[in-house]
């Protein structure tokens, strides 16, 4: 929670917080834990790798954005995306932590695929990234390491992607848009225009907001708009 210049992190269990980071006065304010939770990356003026248990910082970077559509993060909480950044929201940009070495590469700098991005998640390895634009259903799959566009999905929804989540074996990869439908993708790799969703799942009223696999990728869960969250059992 951002509130005067400060995160709060709380214990779930409890409530109680357990430590709070100090905040640049800045109008771009997101963080992410890492599957994993041993990890919470803040990027405010700085990108900041920190220790999810006491609030340590691992690596700080100097490095100001001036907008930022969503924050994508690996399973290992080493590599993060930065997504819907530059004066249009059409950038994004990928970083990578060493953490015994404690360095950052810059993986990608200020790359572009096409329109204003919103949604955004990473693979579990670190070594895809799908993004989803703000104003239509366009979907995107690049490769990290190479900024390489994969494939795209001119038409993958009618509305835009609101969310996506890959699931944890990278074999699938799931999408929410904003009028509520969800579509399961049997081979992100191997995505294009006419590719049909392997599942169309419907139910929610409204924009999806969160999407997730189960650790065993039987299952989906989603919360929306319409204050309700599902589980869909994909068996």
């Amino acid at each position: 929670l951002a509130e005067v210049n400060t995160f709060h992190v709380f214990e779930t269990s409890s409530g109680n917080k357990i430590f709070q980071i100090d905040s640049a006065n800045s109008t771009v304010r997101s963080l992410i834990f890492s599957r994993d939770n041993d990890r919470l990356v803040v990027v405010d003026d700085k990108i900041r790798w920190c220790s999810a248990v006491s609030g340590e910082v691992i690596k700080s970077v100097d490095q100001k954005f001036d907008r930022i559509g969503t924050l994508a993060l690996s399973g290992d909480g080493l590599t993060l995306a930065v997504v819907g950044h530059g004066s249009l929201g059409q950038l994004f940009s990928i970083y990578r932590l060493d953490a015994t070495e404690k360095t950052v590469t810059r993986l990608m700098t200020d790359a572009k695929v096409s329109g204003t991005l919103y949604s955004s998640a990473l693979s579990l390895d670190g070594r895809r990234i799908s993004i989803g634009a703000q104003l239509s259903g366009v979907l995107h799959v690049v490769d990290t390491a190479t900024g390489r566009v994969i494939t795209k999905h001119s038409s993958a929804h009618a509305s835009p992607i609101a969310t996506l989540a890959f699931s944890s074996d990278g074999s699938k990869l799931a999408t929410a848009d904003a009028e509520g439908t969800i579509k399961i993708w049997a081979d992100a790799e191997k995505l294009n225009s006419k590719s049909v969703a392997l599942l169309t799942l419907k139910g929610h009223q409204g924009a999806i907001f969160t999407i997730g696999f189960s650790d065993d990728d039987k299952r989906l869960v989603t919360a929306g708009e319409d204050k309700t969250a599902r589980v869909w059992d994909l068996e």
